[in-house]
């Protein structure tokens, strides 16, 4: 029996045991990586190709020459499965991407394309995330000759979900082999979603500084933290940032904020943005209370914004201490030339049936837990009428029959301007002013 492959193989058992029989082989590349392999059954006897390569597919032919018998041919077609190269991924302007995908921009699209050369039969190119197919399109494309089958994936609206996924183009041209994968990770640019003031919205005290925190979450890269007071931007102040990737893209500021009685019922804002994006800040927002000493001004009951009271002998006059204070006042004292008036302990003070001796410098004082305070004073003016300066209000004079004597009267009278004198000797007017 003599078996011939088509030529390139044979085995010539003409002599006898099958076994025995001499193996002959073309002097190719072929012929050098085929063996015909004999085994005890002859259904065992298989024609062995070593080191498959691509062009090794095709039809054989399997002659067998007998003695006795006819000739028979057998035909096996041998097509072989090869696998296309390692997918290659691109993002919109052609750069190559080996390992991170963007970054791209929350809300924007996204767009990569994957290209596969080589491959028997042509490979069907997919994109997955997970084990979730992804819909992209697929055209075949030749470059320098080779064919390459391509697949763009266009996702119109890139959402937060895609942070930092895998996704993976997939090159498959059939079942019987895996298929050959090109995976990169997605880089998402995000927006902040939430910011909030955490530190406790309590009384702050005037003057000393306090730590307030604010935290946002979800913006990548970290979250751009402003703080502003009533609108403008807070500025010359103290402030800390820490960013925590791992722990849901969390950025903390810390401001260190010194208040004063004119920061009492501010808005403080917290603003938080992603630099990326246009537009998209969110905030949070408070009304800060401030606690401050006493601010104090003593005025006339009726509001009069003189700082000199003039009034007269007998009458009566009222002031009032005005204080803005928080928390609010708890005592009032009034001082008259610096020394603290007695039984007066309310924020008005009244005076009545005036004397010369009730003009003075009148300020008030006003007490809370942050402090007392002490008004500047108001003068008040009391006129009264003429009288003998201290001292003079009796003289004796002695005087030589017919002499002249200068008799002189000295008074104090507000206004002075307007004392007008008179003369009485022994009762009587005999004597011209």
């Amino acid at each position: 029996m003599l078996l011939d492959f088509l030529f390139h193989y044979s085995l010539d058992s003409r002599g006898g045991n099958v076994k025995l029989a001499p193996h002959a082989a073309i002097a190719s590349d072929l012929g050098q990586r085929l063996f015909f392999s004999i085994g005890d059954n002859p259904k065992d006897s298989r024609l062995q190709i070593n080191d498959v390569k691509p062009e090794d597919g095709g039809v054989y032919r399997c002659r067998v020459d007998f003695f006795n018998s006819p000739t028979r041919n057998f035909r096996h077609n041998l097509t072989l499965v090869v696998p296309p190269e390692e997918p290659r991924i691109f993002d919109a302007q052609g750069k190559e991407i080996s390992q991170l995908a963007g970054p791209f921009r929350e809300g924007y699209e996204l767009f990569l394309c994957c290209q596969v050369r080589g491959g028997r039969p042509p490979p069907k190119v997919t994109w997955w995330r997970d084990d979730t197919e992804l819909i992209g399109t697929s055209h075949t494309s030749v470059e320098e000759g080779a064919t390459m089958m391509v697949n763009q994936l266009l996702i119109g609206t890139t959402t937060r979900d895609f942070y930092g996924v895998r996704i993976e183009c997939r090159a498959q041209g059939t079942r019987l082999v895996e298929p050959v994968r090109k995976d990169v990770t997605v880089q998402v640019y995000l927006k902040p979603v939430r910011v909030k003031i955490a530190t406790p919205n309590e009384l702050l005290t005037a003057g000393h500084p306090v730590p307030i925190r604010c935290e946002s979450w979800g913006s990548y890269p970290a979250a751009k933290i402003t703080w502003l007071l009533d609108g403008e931007p807070i500025r010359n102040a103290e402030v800390t940032v820490h960013s925590d990737k791992e722990d849901g893209n969390i950025t903390t500021s810390i401001l260190t904020l010194k208040v004063t009685s004119e920061n009492d019922n501010a808005e403080l804002t917290c603003r938080a943005t992603n630099p990326w994006f246009s537009g998209g800040a969110i905030e949070d927002k408070r009304v800060i209370r401030v606690a401050y000493p006493p601010t104090v001004s003593v005025h006339l009951a009726n509001e009069d914004p003189s700082r000199l009271v003039t009034r007269a002998e007998g009458q009566n006059v009222t002031f009032k201490c005005r204080a803005d204070a928080r928390p609010p006042v708890t005592s009032y004292s009034w001082f008259k030339n610096g020394m603290r008036m007695s039984g007066e302990s309310t924020e008005i003070m009244h005076l009545t049936q005036l004397e010369r001796e009730s003009a003075g410098g009148y300020a008030c004082g006003a007490t809370n837990t942050e402090g007392e305070t002490r008004s500047s004073s108001l003068t008040l003016k009391v006129q009264f009428s003429p009288r003998c300066k201290s001292g003079t209000e009796q003289t004796s004079i002695g005087a030589v029959s017919l002499q002249s004597i200068l008799v002189k009267c000295e008074v104090d009278a507000d206004p002075p301007d307007s004392v007008r004198f008179s003369w009485t000797y022994n009762n009587t007017r005999n004597v011209s002013p």
